[in-house]
């Protein structure tokens, strides 16, 4: 089942949501990638009552592809909310900033000036709108400074603040979000398209994501069973990230260190990006807990990593997707604490409440496997992301199978 799954999680992913930042693959190679392995993915079709029954004869290439493609748009329909789930603004997302804005209304006659005025320029680009500012940082709307004023802005510049140029945990934590983002290139990581990290004025520039982080998602409903996602989408969101973390950990070596549903752009169509990598470090760099920037991370930080010295690994990620896990399946996370002694006692020493007892329903399997991944002692968790990834993609076919029963 592992080789299995493993051929058919590019094509699942291609064929299923095309819109994503698959986008820029050639249609002929998305046809390639989808014929080699057609026939296995009808299989799992057959399996989940999606698809047609396998005849065992020998078929054409395309109409494998036909065959398959319209069995995934079928799953496809399962996770159609993710398009309609917010309303009210529209919002654009991305590195954690958020820009909401009204339609444009017919008579308003400053919309055209607006979207076209540039407040400044750094280096080759014209930053067009404030989108967020934080104690250290301001993200930008941009485009390219020689692209004319009528070329719609579809980058984002985030630029550290002037007062803390001299600032040296600043500027590195700068610098490293920018150089993974160079460097790493995965459909479910940020991509960085450019930086100036060298020197003042420090920046790095990113394609504008459209979308919503799943931390607004998550707090749609009213209550915390209104907040809970669907299984399917959820183990869905769920392997997207594990993939990214998988080439994090495994290409470079580094850990994220700062794994939550914040930190986790959701676009439309269900195609879900890790992005904030100014956190992450190696395993042998060590940080105490109190020296990070953000404590609402506390919720989600692995019990090593609340320790005198951040040892933290590759495992501690894992816990992480595992608190986030919990709180997209039962609306609540595992721990709730008022203080942050108290939260980091929780992690530390408090077993998270059986996710079944909140959930009845849940597979065991899936209720498993999230325990697995917060277990407080870092060998008692999956070994790696990409063990993840296989686990969450047969739990993902097994929610289909199961929701077409139902």
């Amino acid at each position: 089942m592992a080789e299995v799954l493993r051929k058919i999680k590019s094509l699942f992913v291609v064929a299923l949501f095309r819109r994503g930042s698959f986008a820029a693959t050639g249609k002929a190679e998305r046809r390639v990638n989808c014929c080699r392995c057609a026939q296995t993915v009808a299989q799992i079709l057959c399996r989940t009552g999606l698809g047609p029954a396998s005849s065992g004869t020998q078929r054409s290439t395309s109409a494998d592809f036909s065959t398959c493609a319209q069995g995934l748009e079928a799953l496809g329909a399962h996770f159609s909310f993710l398009s309609h789930g917010i309303t009210g603004q529209e919002t654009r997302f991305s590195m954690a900033t958020v820009e909401s804005f009204s339609p444009p209304r017919a008579n308003f006659a400053d919309t055209e000036s607006a979207a076209t005025r540039a407040v400044g320029r750094v280096g080759p680009w014209q930053l067009v709108r404030l989108l967020h500012e934080s104690e250290v940082s301001r993200v930008y709307l941009a485009r390219p400074a020689d692209a004319g004023g009528q070329q719609a802005a579809n980058y984002v510049v985030k630029m550290l603040r002037k007062e803390w140029w001299r600032d040296a945990q600043a500027i590195e934590m700068q610098r490293r979000a920018a150089w993974l983002g160079q460097k790493l290139s995965h459909p479910h990581l940020l991509p960085v398209l450019s930086a100036q990290v060298q020197a003042a004025p420090f920046y790095f520039v990113t394609p504008l994501i459209p979308g919503h982080p799943l931390a607004q998602i998550l707090q749609q409903g009213e209550s915390e069973t209104a907040r809970c996602l669907p299984l399917p989408i959820t183990l869905w969101i769920a392997r997207q990230v594990a993939e990214a973390l998988a080439v994090l950990h495994t290409s470079v070596g580094m850990v994220h260190a700062d794994i939550k549903p914040s930190n986790v752009l959701v676009s439309g169509d269900g195609h879900a990006t890790l992005i904030d990598l100014g956190f992450a470090h190696a395993p042998s760099e060590a940080q105490h807990w109190s020296r990070r920037a953000v404590l609402g991370t506390l919720s989600y930080m692995a019990p090593e990593g609340v320790t005198s010295c951040l040892a933290a690994t590759p495992a501690s990620d894992l816990y992480s997707l595992g608190v986030m896990l919990y709180e997209m399946i039962t609306g609540a996370l595992p721990f709730q604490a008022s203080a942050p002694d108290q939260l980091v006692r929780l992690h530390r020493e408090t077993q998270p409440p059986c996710i079944r007892r909140a959930v009845p329903q849940l597979p065991p399997d899936v209720a498993a496997l999230i325990h697995r991944l917060l277990a407080k002692d870092a060998l008692r968790r999956p070994e790696s992301a990409t063990e993840v990834v296989e686990e969450l993609m047969r739990l993902e076919i097994d929610s289909f199978s199961q929701r077409e029963r139902n």
